[in-house]
């Protein structure tokens, strides 16, 4: 599981630099629409870095943070795909889906053989 998670992080960065490379080609001024756009992009970037903290860290908050997080991207994407009922919004619909189950059966909290943070303290 741990290495599916950290398969589905990287396609999340995949997605995100995608997103910020596409902005200056769909927008060719800086307006409002293209900051919401490039905001979008920052969003799953900043998903990615802290789905792989997850990975990595065995924190209990961190884990609920993370998963919530991840739950509120799938809602959210969810809605967005309806809006605008593309391959590439239905794709990272799928993508956050197995973000969220990824993340919560892989983290570094979910395993057993890892110690906890509060261990070390």
């Amino acid at each position: 599981m741990k290495r599916l998670y950290k398969y589905s992080i990287i396609s999340q960065m995949v997605f995100a630099i995608g997103h910020i490379i596409y902005t200056p080609i769909a927008h060719a001024s800086l307006n409002e629409p293209a900051v919401w756009f490039f905001s979008g992009a920052l969003t799953l970037l900043l998903s990615g870095f802290l789905n792989y903290m997850n990975l990595v860290i065995p924190d209990r908050i961190l884990y609920r943070v993370t998963a919530l997080a991840n739950f509120l991207l799938v809602l959210f994407t969810s809605v967005l795909a309806f809006v605008v009922p593309e391959p590439q919004c239905i794709a990272l619909v799928f993508a956050n889906i197995l973000l969220l189950i990824f993340g919560l059966t892989g983290s570094a909290f979910s395993r057993p053989e890892v110690k906890r943070f509060s261990d070390f303290q």
